[in-house]
């Protein structure tokens, strides 16, 4: 009642930091703040006026500790007297202030750390094994969209309702091999259902903290971190790495290994992870070739020479093929000196852009090759047709000025020859390339019809005999075993072709001989040797044309039949020639289902064999060899009769005065009556005018390019109005077509310009004969 403490213990004594003979018997609370003071006043009023007890947390400020302020729990009751009355009052104080301080730094902690948690996407679980239940932070359920404690806190729930089924089995097993002690750590990938019915993809890590005492798990905690994000970025990028079919890998330097992905094995044609995930792997893959240049790349980049690694290089597919790849990659750690630690990049397959690459650069190449040689051919083609041009423009001054020439016959008939002999050089190789242009066009066709073999191959030799005894070279006939007399081909072909063969053998003949050997052969046999087997499964016909010449190097025969092209190309060759003829001659063996086949050696002569399938003639016979080639007659027509178109009326449908007088002058020679039209609508009318006076032309030779009315026209419209007589084209045009579009226009056969003098009266002849034919 006086306020008067008359008793306390030791452990009261120390938490106010004074002895207990110091506070018994002290009033008005000495020990504490005058504010603390009055608390604790009014406390124990209350309890002595009530008379009930009290349990109240007081802070207080100790006098004796300075100013720091102290937290009791404090219990008070009321201390009756012996009558009954309140005395005083009794109490118990502890001293919790560090406790509630500890408390506090916890709550503290904890609250910190659900943020940090929330922040990360990251949910602590407490799950007890012994009673299969789980706790969940408030992160845990805020993770997935959910309100604390909205779904059972059961193992049942995890795996019944949030897991997804096709992560189920591999999550238990994980989960059952680590309780059981079979695997050191738990940590899964899986997929949770979100409240808003997605599948999220989290990372479950769990560890065992508790056990009992047979050592079995009884209480297991972890984390479920929120990676859906992580995972979906590493779809999106998995799939653009497929769609761009790039590989990813990643070089650990410091101890040189390698990580790649499925996308990397799958690129070179490998099972992922079928290879070691080290550095030597790839260089192991890389082409020889490419290694050097690919690791000074890389090393440059290393040394901060260049701000990215890139190199294409090619790499050993599974499949055993090279692949061409472009390696890109950035460092993305680097150690505390600043030295680079792990590369990040990607190959990316380049092998189509670097084939089409390296086939244009092919094509490229070859297109140049081509356009040279067509220069070098077209250099030569020039000289070709400008030297035989200057022979006739030249010899043709002389024959027109000068008069001691026109007064010796001798030099006069030797200076036509010469001009003569020039024109039809000159006819030649504007014939090959014309036949060039046909065949590559495929205008040029063939005939089968009975050919006797023996006859044309003695056309073949006569026609040469004379150049070959000139020359001082032997030319002669060979036959191996028996042939027949008639087989189904094309002669003009044949001879086209054997022509061809036999002037170039003498052309590049300079002693010795040039055979002409005749064979059939099986198609089993070899020959002289095995380069001349045959291709063909049937009997095979061969024509050689054997020559003890300059012969070829392989280099030169390989290039021999390609266009444009010649064994000898250089401006200072020793031999003429466009280089067309056996170009032409083997593209005509080609249309006649045949081939043009060439063994030589050079300095030791060459052989050129014609090779044709042989179908033989219904009724042929087979001759033994030793019977005598005769050639048969090479003109085309009985030539004793100087005049053989006498009597023949003519019509020459010509706009060129130069060829009027030829052309007339040839004609009249055979004994025709000729007539002139200087173009078609004359010729037209000259026509119609004879016919309507009972006196009509029995032949007309048109002219096709001509002004006012062309020969096409003409002769359309004289067929169109019932007109019958023969019509002889004769043009200059000569390309794949020309014939087929005068034929169409009416006329009855067509010649190109210039036509030798005995084929005009041929023809002329021919077409008179054949209506004549046809009037019978």
């Amino acid at each position: 009642r006086e306020g008067k403490l008359i008793f306390c213990n030791p452990a009261f004594a120390e938490a106010v930091g004074r002895p207990i003979d110091e506070l018994i018997g002290t009033t008005d609370y000495g020990h504490l703040d005058e504010l603390s003071r009055d608390r604790i006043r009014e406390t124990d009023e209350r309890v002595m006026r009530t008379g009930e007890p009290v349990r109240v947390e007081e802070r207080v400020v100790l006098a004796g500790l300075g100013e720091a302020e102290r937290i009791f729990d404090s219990e008070k009751h009321p201390y009756r007297l012996p009558d009954g009355s309140i005395g005083g009052v009794i109490g118990v104080a502890r001293d919790v202030t560090d406790f509630l301080r500890a408390v506090d730094e916890v709550r503290d902690t904890e609250a910190r750390l659900s943020f940090a948690l929330s922040a990360a996407g990251v949910g602590y679980w407490d799950h007890d094994v012994v009673s299969d239940r789980v706790e969940y932070a408030d992160t845990w359920f805020t993770m997935l969209g959910y309100e604390p404690g909205e779904i059972p806190m059961t193992v049942e729930c995890f795996w019944n309702d949030l897991l997804h089924p096709d992560d189920r089995a591999a999550v238990r097993a994980a989960h059952k091999a680590y309780l059981a002690g079979r695997t050191y750590s738990y940590d899964v990938q899986c997929r949770l259902k979100h409240k808003s019915g997605a599948w999220h993809w989290i990372r479950d890590i769990g560890s065992i903290i508790e056990r009992d005492g047979d050592g079995r798990p009884t209480r297991m905690v972890g984390v479920h971190i929120d990676i859906d994000e992580r995972e979906r970025q590493h779809v999106m990028l998995q799939t653009a790495l497929v769609a761009a079919n790039e590989g990813l890998w990643e070089w650990i330097i410091p101890d040189n290994r390698c990580y790649f992905d499925d996308m990397w094995y799958r690129l070179l044609g490998y099972e992922p992870g079928e290879l070691p995930m080290e550095f030597e792997t790839w260089e192991a893959l890389c082409h020889p070739q490419d290694i050097e240049s690919t690791k000074l790349a890389l090393g440059r980049f290393l040394r901060g020479e260049v701000d990215s690694y890139e190199a294409e290089h090619r790499l050993w597919t599974k499949q055993g093929t090279w692949k061409w790849v472009l390696g890109t990659g950035t460092i993305t750690e680097r150690d505390e000196q600043g030295r680079p630690v792990r590369v990040v990049g990607v190959n990316m397959d380049i092998d189509d852009r670097m084939r089409v690459a390296e086939t244009l650069e092919h094509a490229l190449d070859a297109a140049e090759a081509a356009n040279l040689a067509k220069s070098r051919f077209l250099a030569n083609m020039s000289h070709e047709i400008r030297t035989p041009m200057t022979a006739i423009v030249g010899y043709a001054e002389l024959m027109a000025n000068d008069d001691e020439l026109l007064a010796d016959r001798d030099r006069m008939r030797e200076t036509a020859a010469i001009v003569q002999r020039n024109g039809e050089h000159l006819l030649t190789i504007i014939n090959d390339i014309l036949d060039i242009s046909k065949i590559d066009a495929g205008k040029m066709t063939t005939e089968s019809v009975r050919t006797n073999l023996r006859e044309l191959v003695g056309d073949v030799y006569e026609l040469h005999r004379s150049r070959a005894t000139h020359k001082g070279i032997r030319l002669e006939i060979q036959q191996r075993d028996a042939l027949p007399d008639a087989v189904m081909a094309d002669p003009v072909r044949i001879r086209q072709v054997l022509m061809n063969l036999v002037n170039n053998a003498i052309k590049f003949t300079e002693s010795g001989s040039v055979t002409l050997r005749m064979e059939v052969v099986e198609s089993a046999e070899t020959g002289d040797g095995a380069e001349e087997r045959s291709g063909f499964e049937e009997p095979v016909l061969k024509l050689s044309v054997i020559d003890t010449g300059i012969g070829m190097s392989e280099e030169q025969v390989e290039r021999l039949f390609s266009a444009f092209q010649q064994a000898d190309d250089s401006m200072a060759r020793r031999f003429g020639g466009t280089g067309l003829g056996l170009v032409i001659s083997k593209r005509l063996a080609e249309l006649m289902h045949g081939d043009v086949v060439v063994r030589s050696r050079l300095g030791g002569g060459s052989t050129f064999t014609l090779e044709l399938p042989l179908a033989l003639a219904e009724d042929a016979k087979w001759i033994e060899p030793g019977a005598e080639v005769e050639a048969a007659s090479v003109a085309t027509r009985d030539t004793k009769h100087s005049t053989p178109l006498s009597g023949l009326r003519v019509l020459l449908v010509e706009d060129g005065l130069d060829n009027q007088r030829l052309i007339s002058h040839h004609l009249r020679k055979a004994g025709a009556l000729v007539s002139i039209a200087n173009n078609g609508e004359e010729g037209v009318s000259q026509i119609e005018s004879w016919h309507r006076a009972g006196d009509p032309f029995d032949l007309v030779l048109m002219d096709m390019q001509m002004p006012v009315k062309d020969g096409y026209a003409a002769a359309r419209e004289l067929r169109e109005g019932g007109e019958s007589v023969p019509i002889l084209a004769l043009t200059a045009h000569a390309m794949t077509g020309d014939r087929e579009r005068c034929l169409e226009a009416g006329c009855d056969a067509y010649e190109t310009k210039p036509v030798a003098r005995q084929r005009l009266i041929d023809v002329c002849l021919e077409l008179v004969e054949r209506r004549g034919r046809r009037a019978a």
